[in-house]
């Protein structure tokens, strides 16, 4: 999960992962993840999502 953190603070990955994680994965997490960490990643995945304003359908 520290990965994936650092992976979304990369410019070079930032927005290819961030849109992998938005369109694949629930605010809740993975099953078993880190809560606090998982919560810290999914806020920068919105947070480029908002930039991008990307809009997630049929999730």
């Amino acid at each position: 999960m520290k990965t994936m953190l650092l992976t979304l603070d990369d410019p070079r990955f930032k927005k290819s992962a961030a849109i992998t994680l938005f369109a694949t994965q629930k605010p809740e997490g993975p099953e078993g993840c880190n809560k606090a960490l998982w919560d810290e990643i999914y806020k920068t995945v919105l947070a480029v999502a908002e930039e991008n304003q990307w809009q997630l359908t049929g999730k």
